[in-house]
């Protein structure tokens, strides 16, 4: 009786330890120079190609770039903001990484798969003439 006292103990112990040593994996969704707009595609495309992908490979969390319209256009990393609340949908065409459609596609793609999206908004060096 004794052994199996053990037994279920341990086995409520391994249980917990998986959830214990769980961990959350971020991947930084974009680097400096990522592509734009070149053949038609923006960046919401390579991700959102990539969302069952990512998710299989553990990520949890994946860092987006700075999504709103950017004073030097589509080739713009994002860090010189024009305007915070235009995502490519307000008839300048898409920002560099694309427009809030391809976003909300991006999203529905991410929600399937599980990974949480995180975006990054850089306020400081605000640019417009607002």
């Amino acid at each position: 009786m004794k052994k199996v006292g053990v037994v279920f103990f341990l086995l409520i112990l391994l249980s917990f330890s998986s959830a214990a040593f769980a961990q959350d994996f971020m991947l930084q969704g974009w680097y400096w120079n990522y592509p734009g707009t070149a053949d038609g595609y923006v960046w919401a495309d390579t991700l959102n190609l990539k969302a069952q992908e990512l998710a299989n490979a553990g990520f949890t969390y994946v860092w987006l770039p700075p999504l709103s319209r950017a004073s030097f256009g589509q080739t713009s990393n994002g860090y010189d903001p024009k305007d915070l609340f235009d995502l490519g949908e307000f008839g300048l065409g898409p920002t560099r990484f694309g427009t809030r459609t391809d976003l909300n596609d991006l999203i529905a793609a991410f929600n399937t798969y599980n990974p949480n999206l995180l975006e990054k908004v850089k306020c400081k060096n605000h640019i417009s003439n607002l």
